[in-house]
């Protein structure tokens, strides 16, 4: 395999593979995906087999490197619009998310798999894998080469913010978990104060019956 224009990072993560694929959704905003403008679902369906597809479409900022402007035309847009189409199998418990820049391609191919798996329980292995390629003539060496390094770097931080955002909810859905577990604590204590209440009441009721009876006797 041609290592200049491929790359991969696997990273395992301890939580569920469940966790880790709802989160995936949820995962921008977030501090390290600022180059992340936007995010819609264009199409989402269950397969006959019984898999969730979706396509979706984000734009992202792209900024030459100094050097770029040199060679290349100012007034390239700043911003590029990714496709992106996933598969969920939850009976292998594997996600696969596929994402390509739909502009620029003669310039710089960019496309990537990312893979969300459960090797063994509590435990979610993440692996994204990268394919950089340009057709410019002169310039193609150069250009995988810094997107091969670009792509690095950002799917480190696309990693670090997904964990964040899986935290985040984990911390979340913890903190809701506690708190509805409070409430009905508290339901359960007002309960038993209303009941011991109208036990007493009931007895202060019965003793003034009694004693009118006794009255009147």
């Amino acid at each position: 395999m041609d290592t200049s224009k491929y790359g991969s990072i696997c990273n395992l993560i301890s939580t569920s593979w469940h966790n880790a694929v709802s989160s995936f959704w949820m995962k921008y905003p977030n501090q390290y995906s600022k180059h992340v403008l936007t995010e819609d679902v264009l199409e989402r369906s269950i397969t006959p087999d019984g898999k969730l597809y979706t396509r979706r479409i984000l734009s992202k900022t792209n900024p030459l490197p100094h050097w770029g402007r040199w060679v290349f035309s100012a007034n390239l847009k700043q911003m590029v619009p990714i496709l992106e189409e996933s598969i969920v199998d939850p009976v292998t418990k594997t996600m696969k998310v596929y994402t390509w820049n739909i502009s620029y391609k003669q310039m710089m191919d960019v496309q990537e798999c990312m893979t969300i798996r459960e090797p063994e329980m509590s435990s979610t292995m993440i692996t994204r894998e990268g394919w950089i390629d340009s057709s410019y003539k002169g310039f193609r060496r150069v250009l995988r080469q810094f997107g091969l390094t670009r792509w690095k770097s950002n799917a480190k931080k696309a990693h670090l913010g997904y964990v964040s955002m899986l935290q985040l909810h984990s911390t979340s859905n913890n903190s809701n978990a506690y708190n509805k577990e409070h409430t009905m604590e508290s339901i359960k204590q007002a309960k038993d104060k209303a009941k011991d209440k109208a036990k007493q009441q009931a007895i202060n009721l019965a003793s003034m019956a009694q004693k009118f009876v006794t009255e009147k006797s």
